[in-house]
C-alpha cells in the first residue's frame, strides 16, 4: 500500500521489474522464427521496442502524483471528494499500464513454452485489457458527474448526440472489424484468433468495451464542461489544462483499446504498421497525462497562495 502513496518510487520499481523480464526471460520461439533472427537479436529489438513506453509510464505516474497533490489540498472542500475519485480514477490507468504489460510478457513466456496454455494467455490478455480501463473509467466518470451536478451543468442535447454518434460509429467498425475473424455460421466455435465463441465474445467483450468507451467519452465531456463554467479566469484556465489533459488520455485509451481488439493478438511482438501506430497513439496518451500534471501543478499553487 505504501507505494500507492509515493507513486515515483512505485514507478522506478515496476520500470526495473518490467526490464530485467525483458532482458532474462526466454526468447520467443515463435518471434525467432517469423522474423528469422537470433535471441539476442530478439532481446535487443523488444529492449529498443519498450524503451519508449518507460517514458509514458513516467508520464503517467507523474499525472497521477500531481492530481492526487492537489485533490489532497482540496480534501476538505466541496469538490475535494470529486477529484480523489478523479485521481483514483487517474491511478488505474497509471499503475494499469506497467501491469498489463508485466502480466502479457509472463503470460506470453508460458504460452510459448507450453503450447497448450497459449489460448489462456491470450484470452487472459484480452480480459485484462477490458477490466483495467473499466474501472478506472468508471471513476472518472463518477467524478466527473459529481462536478458538474456540483455546479448545476446538465449534458446538452447535442453533446449527448455528438457523444451517441461517435459510440455508434465506434461500435459499428468495431463489430465489423471484429466478427469478420469469425465463423458466423458456428456460434459455439471458438475457432479463432480470440479462442472464444462469438456469443461469449459479444456479451463478455463487445458490449464491455461499448459500455467502457460510453463512460470515458461521457467523462471527457464533463470534465471540460466543468473547466469552462467554473469562476475565475486563472482557476478555469488550469482546469483546461487538466481537462484537456484527461481527454487525451481517454481517446488514447478507447484507440488502443480499440486497436488491439480489432487485431487479434498472437503472443509476440508483432514489427508491423500496427505498431507504430500504437507508438503514436501512446504519445498523445503521454501528452495527455502530462497536461493533466500541469493543471493539477497549476490548481495546487492558485491553492497555496
Amino acid at each position: 500500500m505504501k507505494l500507492f502513496k509515493r507513486p515515483l518510487l512505485a514507478y522506478v520499481i515496476v520500470t526495473v521489474f518490467y526490464f530485467a523480464l525483458v532482458i532474462l526471460l526466454p526468447a520467443n520461439h515463435r518471434a525467432l522464427a517469423a522474423y528469422n533472427i537470433s535471441p539476442l537479436q530478439y532481446h535487443t529489438i523488444l529492449f529498443l521496442a519498450v524503451v519508449p513506453y518507460i517514458g509514458i509510464w513516467f508520464a503517467a505516474f507523474y499525472g497521477f502524483g500531481k492530481l492526487r497533490e492537489y485533490a489532497k489540498i482540496i480534501s476538505r472542500s466541496a469538490e475535494g471528494e470529486d477529484f480523489h475519485t478523479l485521481a483514483n480514477g487517474i491511478k488505474w490507468l497509471a499503475y494499469g499500464l506497467p501491469a498489463t504489460a508485466i502480466i502479457s510478457i509472463i503470460l506470453n513466456t508460458i504460452a510459448d513454452h507450453y503450447h497448450r496454455f497459449h489460448s489462456t494467455a491470450i484470452i487472459s490478455n484480452n480480459y485484462i485489457n477490458i477490466l483495467i480501463p473499466l474501472i478506472a473509467f468508471t471513476y472518472l466518470s463518477r467524478g466527473s458527474r459529481n462536478l458538474t451536478e456540483r455546479v448545476k451543468i446538465r449534458l446538452d442535447f447535442s453533446g449527448a448526440k455528438l457523444i451517441m454518434a461517435a459510440l455508434a460509429i465506434l461500435g459499428v467498425l468495431y463489430c465489423y472489424f471484429t466478427f469478420r475473424h469469425f465463423d458466423l455460421q458456428s456460434v459455439g466455435s471458438t475457432n479463432n484468433p480470440y479462442f472464444i465463441p462469438i456469443w461469449l465474445m459479444l456479451l463478455t467483450v463487445a458490449i464491455p468495451y461499448l459500455y467502457s468507451w460510453f463512460i470515458g467519452l461521457l467523462a471527457a465531456y464533463e470534465i471540460l464542461l466543468y473547466s469552462r463554467q467554473v469562476q475565475g479566469v486563472i482557476y478555469r484556465q488550469a482546469l483546461q489544462f487538466l481537462g484537456l489533459g484527461t481527454v487525451a488520455v481517454i481517446v488514447s485509451l478507447i484507440s488502443l483499446q480499440y486497436t488491439s481488439s480489432i487485431v487479434p493478438r498472437t503472443g509476440f511482438i508483432s514489427l508491423n504498421s500496427i505498431l507504430i501506430l500504437n507508438y503514436l497513439i501512446r504519445i498523445i496518451e503521454a501528452i495527455g497525462f502530462w497536461l493533466l500534471a500541469v493543471g493539477a501543478k497549476k490548481l495546487k499553487k492558485i491553492e497555496e497562495v
